[in-house]
């Protein structure tokens, strides 16, 4: 058979090209799982949407009142009027410092023989109720804190330069691992039994007997009648009413408000570990092996489908904390944030080689959130000062995995710089990727724009492209300084024509 040949306008010329512009009015969050034309990113740092923009995060820093460097650190907790440091001193006797802006720091030595080293520790705030014959309008409370599995005790009031000595609860004590305060009651665990102390007396375990019943009895159950939940309970919380008990595997609630209470299941939910939970916007919050769950008193649901793949698994010492809106997950090469308002994940803007040591929210001022860096100092949300952010997008093939030209790319966004130090500089770069390619002093920069001390304005940041075919894209945005993006808009173009002649371009809005 004969070989057909062509020759000159034989065969089909393209005429024209079809053109595309996809816009980007709202941006979604990370998203590791789905990598093409999500709307989302593949990674953020230091910058994460809210309404329908991309904002700075406010980085942190070091909390300049107060001013100390913890050689030894291990947790920090925050109450309605201090925050409190636990420690190792230098001989290793467990320590804490209660601190109060504005205050020398109260030192308390809680266990000078301690055995447990650097592990975490199980704090209770719990306020003990006195009246005089009963008339509750002569009530004063006691706030006391209790640290388990040491199981010592001091009193919760921070006076300037004081030293504390924590007093011992005594051998007969159970020997608690994790607890809570509720309704007047100690709760916890041993890891096996749930227990629930005596009203109004966490040292009162007391339990019924044949000849003594009491509603004010302390009370104690097993928790491994149900042979699926056959587990070490690992962390205890109260949510909803209830107190929560967590195993790594399964989740109970006790039900009742007195003596006997009753052990129910909620399901196979499990969480790595006591600090590995926190409560946001009425939700409560925590870390399972396989990713962050959210509980809402009904059911439990997965939000970090996207951000934690299922072949990674959540270390025992993950720590959650939360403040007014967002949610934060801190482990070993994990720090990321969640909005709870928005449903995003970003991740949290550290220095380079920076790892939180622990973190805490503080629900009494809810616009600070503590925590403990592995350099031993105290870091809280500082919106004065800036650091280098960056924003990658998902592969962008605009619905279509044929070869096209990047023609024009558009970045519209507002940079403010009053806060700049004189003699400094913010700015905004951004960086067009072929598929496979991570950024590097190789990438193709695309625009840049430099903005001095009170030179921040809305801008505009628009860019012709060349040598840029290729199947698909992504963008990658830097800078340093505070910067909010509203929209950013891409257009590419195809060799021949798609449009019916007179029909303009194409758009495609996420």
């Amino acid at each position: 058979m004969a070989k057909q040949e062509y020759t000159h306008m034989q065969q089909f010329m393209p005429s024209g090209e079809r053109e595309w512009t996809s816009i980007r009015w709202r941006f979604g969050g990370i998203d590791r799982r789905d990598t093409i034309d999500t709307g989302e990113f593949s990674d953020m740092v230091g910058i994460s949407s809210e309404q329908d923009a991309m904002i700075t995060d406010p980085p942190f820093d070091a909390v300049g009142w107060i001013g100390k460097r913890y050689a030894n650190p291990i947790q920090v907790e925050k109450f309605d009027t201090f925050l409190m440091v636990l420690y190792l001193s230098d001989g290793g006797a467990l320590m804490a410092d209660m601190l109060v802006e504005g205050y020398t720091p109260t030192t308390v030595t809680i266990n000078a023989d301690n055995s447990l080293g650097a592990a975490k520790r199980s704090v209770v705030l719990f306020n003990v109720c006195e009246m005089e014959d009963g008339n509750i309008l002569t009530a004063t409370f006691h706030p006391t804190i209790l640290i388990f599995p040491d199981k010592y005790s001091f009193p919760a009031t921070p006076t300037a330069g004081y030293g504390m000595t924590a007093s011992y609860l005594g051998d007969e004590f159970p020997n608690l691992s994790v607890a809570t305060s509720f309704q007047g009651r100690l709760f916890g665990s041993d890891g096996s039994l749930a227990y629930a102390s005596g009203y109004n007396d966490y040292a009162n375990w007391d339990l019924d007997t044949a000849d003594d019943s009491s509603p004010a009895h302390a009370w104690v159950t097993a928790t491994q009648t149900n042979v699926r939940a056959d587990d070490t309970i690992l962390a205890v919380t109260v949510y909803g009413g209830h107190v929560i008990l967590f195993k790594r595997g399964y989740m109970h609630a006790i039900y009742g408000t007195e003596n006997p209470f009753r052990l129910y299941d909620i399901g196979e939910y499990g969480c790595v570990g006591q600090r590995a939970l926190a409560q946001c916007g009425g939700i409560l919050y925590f870390a399972s092996p396989g990713g962050i769950m959210a509980y809402n008193g009904d059911s439990v649901v997965c939000i970090s489908r996207n951000v934690i793949l299922g072949d990674e698994r959540l270390p025992d010492d993950t720590v959650l904390s939360a403040d007014f809106r967002y949610l934060y997950v801190n482990a070993e090469g994990l720090s990321l944030r969640y909005d709870t308002v928005w449903n995003v994940w970003t991740r949290q803007s550290l220095p380079d080689g920076f790892s939180w040591h622990d973190s805490v929210g503080n629900r009494a001022h809810p616009n600070e959130e503590f925590h403990l860096g592995d350099d031993g100092v105290l870091y809280a949300p500082n919106r004065e000062i800036s650091r280098p952010w960056s924003a990658e997008t998902d592969l962008m093939a605009m619905g279509s995995l044929d070869i096209r030209r990047v023609k024009k790319i558009t970045v519209a966004g507002v940079c403010r710089t009053e806060n700049i130090p004189e003699g400094e500089e913010a700015y905004i770069r951004v960086y067009l990727l072929h598929p496979g390619e991570t950024l590097s002093p190789d990438s193709q920069l695309i625009a840049e724009k430099v903005f001095g001390r009170n030179e921040g304005a809305r801008f505009m940041l628009r860019s012709l492209v060349r040598m840029t075919s290729d199947t698909a894209h992504r963008l990658v945005i830097v800078g340093d300084g505070h910067f909010s993006i509203h929209a950013i808009a891409m257009k590419a173009t195809w060799p021949g024509r798609s449009n019916p002649p007179g029909e303009g371009e194409r758009y495609d809005t996420v």
